[in-house]
């Protein structure tokens, strides 16, 4: 399989639905760039597909993928494969919740990946993953977009992803604060708007300027009252040259 950090950057690769581009900024560096090899490589499933009402993944069984452990690495060093075991544990612990069919009236949770097998000769890297995770990567009922895979890849902050996929077909968005909040599950973090904008907005933005095609500028909405709090967040998309 090719290597996706040493393809030309910028370079669309992969179709993705929303429990891809939500489970993203949710994962770990090296456990991000199992995913999205696998991502990579269950592309081929999707050539010659109609991804309408028919397109039905619940036919494909249960899968395995082998590549080399060093298009994991990338040539970042690791002892005894340990950073590419605990991406791969790490993957295997985590659980996601989904929802899938009309009007998402069904909903689960699955674990990422079934099991692994590393053949230290060869280094190569088995991964199992199962039907059901299928169902979950490959639903489009409620649509898809194409994902920049180096953008994903080389991506530090966790946040970046996300607001990379804000950005990357529209010229503006307008998101209020609270649901930002939900959507990047923060919990009880950053309450204060201007705490959210500094730790988590900006440190985006500025990795975005550094490894995107695409990044954006921000601005803020309040209540036209003295003291009020920020209740929206406008982003405008802009390219980077």
């Amino acid at each position: 399989m090719e290597n996706l950090l040493t393809t030309r950057p910028y370079k669309e690769v992969a179709l993705a639905n929303t429990f891809v581009t939500e489970i993203l900024p949710l994962i770990k560096k090296y456990e991000r760039r199992l995913f999205l090899l696998l991502i990579n490589e269950a592309q081929q499933y999707l050539k010659g597909q109609h991804l309408d009402d028919s397109f039905d993944v619940k036919k494909w069984s249960s899968q395995t993928f082998t590549f080399k452990l060093n298009e994991l690495l990338d040539g970042d060093r690791d002892e005894n494969y340990t950073r590419a075991r605990q991406a791969i544990q790490g993957l295997m612990k985590k659980s996601f919740p989904f929802n899938f069919g009309e009007n998402k009236k069904f909903e689960g949770e699955v674990n990422f990946l079934n099991g692994y097998i590393y053949e230290k000769r060869s280094g190569e890297l088995t991964i199992s993953l199962d039907e059901i995770v299928w169902s979950a990567l490959f639903n489009f009922a409620s649509g898809f977009q194409y994902v920049d895979l180096y953008v994903c890849l080389m991506a530090d902050q966790p946040y970046s992803i996300y607001f990379y996929s804000l950005i990357y077909d529209q010229d503006e968005i307008t998101i209020g604060i609270d649901t930002l909040r939900e959507r990047l599950k923060l919990g009880g973090k950053y309450k204060n708007g201007n705490d959210l904008i500094k730790k988590v907005i900006e440190p985006a933005q500025k990795e975005l300027d550094s490894i995107s095609p695409r990044s954006f500028s921000i601005e803020i909405e309040k209540e036209k009252k003295r003291g009020a709090p920020i209740k929206n967040i406008k982003l405008r998309a802009r390219n980077i040259q």
